[in-house]
């Protein structure tokens, strides 16, 4: 059927009792997780719909590896900022604009770095690969106005050309200048291929897809990092007399569609949360108990910290309770993400706000969220060479305060209702303190210094510090 949508066919019974009998079991159970998210269109954003309905389908339950569960979640922060850009979201721009979108993946066991050459400036690496030296950059247009400095001339001397017209025979005062203009990034691009290049303490792998011309010799394209590595490497490279080259050309190669694996998950699977779209009812049963020992006070934590990471980069004196209450919204959504049930949902919220107004409110917690450290960083990602291979590390609070002493801090969202706190704090102590070695010996192995470390609880307003100044640098 050519003219009816894909989802009237999907709920036509029609259609599906011409399936096999679990394709249509399937299908049935497809539509009914994916109903309710299509019908939010004015209660919630698209990202939220998305992520809602890839939750309720069992999108995490199909992943193959750790690391792609952070890919997904950049792929719906990519949802989220995309309709913050358009008033209306177009499939094809969108389309586009995911294709053009870069993905990075921290996960643990793969401690590859990738990044621009200007943004590897001042780094090290063991290994560097530099790919696609063979494609031409991209080179400036011919600008409206040229102009330059006179050298050994006082005052400096200004030559000016502006662009001739379309069709006006050419400038040679504009030629010139343009001809000094490509020289320079012609020199520039071999200072950033050589600042790329010595990045590498160990290893250098230079790759390109080599050219050839009109009689089957190797030649590097004008305009590519390549060109300026070619006067050495046309005399030192050496290729079998039986290998054939394609033919110079100007464009990319182009794309070739790969058909990503498949995964599915059993006929009979069942979802672990009760994620649902606002306004669908419950499924029937009784009420669940809310428990702070349960998994929902994780994703608490998980909102407390994002938050306390947007504090202290946007600073936390622009923050006060009456402002944080009004991001109610902002964390009923996150904590919604995470899977957090509709019943556990008030009691999360206020835990949230409670923990949030404890941290600026206490001296110590906007000590730890100020901006005015020599140094600091939140949510600070560092692997820690093991045995096992590497380890990745995530801080949730590192600064350096004004006499050179390194803090590590930990943000605890826990509460103690009982009433021997300092057993409960010692317990909390002997249980963290190997998580905070590990993080003081990654940050050591970078860079040796004194060091501390502790736990935060906002909500029970104690600072726990877990060991004495260590890491001092050798004399």
């Amino acid at each position: 059927d050519h003219e009816a949508g894909v989802w009237s066919l999907v709920q036509d019974p029609a259609a599906l009792d011409r399936l096999e009998p679990d394709a249509a079991r399937r299908l049935r159970e497809f539509a009914s997780r994916l109903g309710p998210w299509l019908g939010q269109r004015d209660r919630l954003s698209f990202r939220d719909r998305v992520e809602g309905a890839w939750l309720q389908l069992g999108g995490p339950a199909a992943l193959a590896a750790p690391g792609e569960l952070d890919i997904a979640e950049q792929f719906f922060a990519f949802l989220e900022q995309q309709e913050s850009q358009q008033a209306v979201l177009d499939p094809v721009a969108l389309t586009t604009a995911a294709e053009q979108q870069p993905v990075h993946s921290e996960a643990a066991g793969a401690p590859v770095q990738l990044m621009t050459m200007h943004k590897a400036k001042g780094l090290e690496f063991d290994t560097v690969i530099l790919p696609g030296l063979g494609y031409p950059t991209a080179g400036s247009r011919r600008p409206l106005l040229l102009w330059t400095e006179l050298a050994g001339t006082e005052p400096p001397e200004l030559v000016l050309a502006p662009l001739p017209a379309t069709g006006d025979d050419a400038d040679p005062l504009y030629d010139l200048l343009w001809a000094f203009e490509r020289r320079r990034e012609r020199y520039e691009a071999e200072r950033l291929l050589y600042v790329a290049a010595t990045r590498a303490k160990r290893r250098l792998h230079l790759c390109a897809a080599l050219k050839a011309d009109a009689d089957g010799r190797p030649v590097a394209q004008p305009g590519t990092l390549l060109a300026c590595l070619w006067p050495l490497l046309a005399t030192e490279l050496s290729l079998p007399p039986d290998l054939a080259l394609p033919a110079a050309n100007d464009g990319r190669p182009s794309p070739q569609w790969q058909q990503p694996a498949l995964r599915r998950l059993p006929a009979d699977w069942t979802s672990p949360v009760a994620l649902r779209a606002p306004g669908v009812a419950p499924d029937a049963g009784g009420r669940v108990e809310y428990e702070w020992a349960s998994p929902w006070a994780r994703h608490v934590g998980l909102v407390v910290h994002r938050w306390l990471q947007e504090i202290a980069r946007d600073g936390v004196e622009r923050f006060d309770a009456e402002r944080l209450e009004r991001l109610r919204p902002a964390y009923a959504q996150m904590l919604a993400r995470l899977g957090t049930p509709a019943e556990a949902l008030p009691a999360s919220l206020d835990r949230v706000c409670a923990a949030l107004c404890a941290t600026i409110e206490d001296p110590r917690g906007r000590w730890l969220l100020s901006a005015g450290h020599p140094e600091s960083a939140s949510e600070l990602a560092v692997s820690l060479p093991t045995p096992e291979g590497f380890q990745l590390l995530r801080i949730d609070r590192c600064l350096v305060d004004t006499t050179g002493t390194r803090w590590i801090v930990d943000f605890k969202t826990s509460e103690h209702e009982g009433a021997d706190l300092a057993a409960f704090l010692a317990s909390e102590a002997e249980r963290y303190a190997p998580q905070l070695a590990r993080y003081r010996e990654a940050l050591n192995r970078l860079r040796p210094m004194p060091t501390r470390t502790a736990l935060y609880y906002p909500l029970l307003g104690e600072w726990l510090e877990l060991d004495p100044v260590v890491g001092e640098p050798a004399d």
